[in-house]
């Protein structure tokens, strides 16, 4: 233009996946989207910069395995131009009564997350955004340790903004079925730089095939209702409050299906 300003495009913003929770391909769908926006924007504008995702978690599903939800994870994980925000669960009284959209309020909130998102990639020296997730998963006898990672410690259980599902959202799994969990407890919430563990106390010794620590994974009925949200009640103590509402923007714990180490 007349002031010699150029546009370019730094990210895109992705709400979505709802549709996509039956989708194995997710992943690849996901890697394969960016980069074709990323060749197009830049023959588009002839940016040299690349082009990021901001990708928030759905949290309405009706599947034990949302593969859009634990693919977006694994993005995050695995590039370095796929950011995960948050899941959506938190702001789940946001939900409209479909109770698979938000309402306007629910979109504020999400963005809100999306944007400190944005800024932790361009201004952290890792250029990633920060999330509170399961790192490792081990266990010993009936006790599993779960290592967390904690964008701003403490970790802390929060029943009182979400309400209570499974026990604080776990549940575990074995091959041949699930393994009832007796109690979860918070050993270490991640303060003093001593990192962030939670142990999980289960029924039963399982037989140590295919074991797997599920957060925020339990499915919707076939009729979705306010009850049975998707949910969990694991977040750190980030400090940021809406401009909406003064509501906490606290990191909360995002969807995770872990596998769990039980080497001697």
């Amino acid at each position: 233009g007349e002031r010699g300003w150029r546009v370019r495009v730094a990210a895109c913003l992705l709400k979505h996946g709802e549709g996509d929770l039956g989708n194995a391909g997710y992943l690849e769908d996901l890697l394969t989207w960016r980069s074709d926006i990323d060749a197009d924007v830049k023959a588009i504008t002839g940016q040299e910069e690349d082009v990021h995702f901001i990708m928030h978690q759905p949290s309405t599903n009706q599947r034990l395995h949302p593969h859009s939800s634990l693919a977006m994870l694994e993005a995050h994980n695995t590039s370095r131009f796929h950011h995960l925000a948050g899941a959506d669960y938190p702001f789940g009284g946001e939900y409209h009564r479909d109770e698979l959209h938000m309402t306007g309020p629910g979109y504020y909130f999400i963005g809100e997350m999306m944007a400190r998102a944005w800024e932790q990639v361009r201004e952290s020296p890792e250029g990633k955004s920060r999330i509170t997730q399961i790192e490792t998963a081990a266990r010993v006898g009936t006790t599993v340790e779960l290592t967390y990672a904690v964008p701003v410690p403490p970790l802390v259980f929060d029943t009182d903004t979400v309400l209570e599902r499974d026990v604080k959202g776990f549940r575990y799994f074995e091959e041949s079925g699930e393994v009832g969990i007796l109690e979860a407890v918070i050993t270490r919430d991640g303060t003093g730089g001593s990192g962030a563990t939670v142990k999980l106390r289960l029924e039963r010794e399982p037989a140590g095939a295919g074991e797997a620590v599920l957060y925020a994974l339990s499915p919707q009925a076939s009729t979705r209702v306010p009850e049975d949200r998707v949910r969990g009640n694991v977040r750190d103590s980030a400090a940021p409050q809406s401009a909406l509402d003064g509501r906490p923007l606290h990191n909360w714990g995002v969807h995770q299906r872990v596998p769990v180490r039980t080497d001697p």
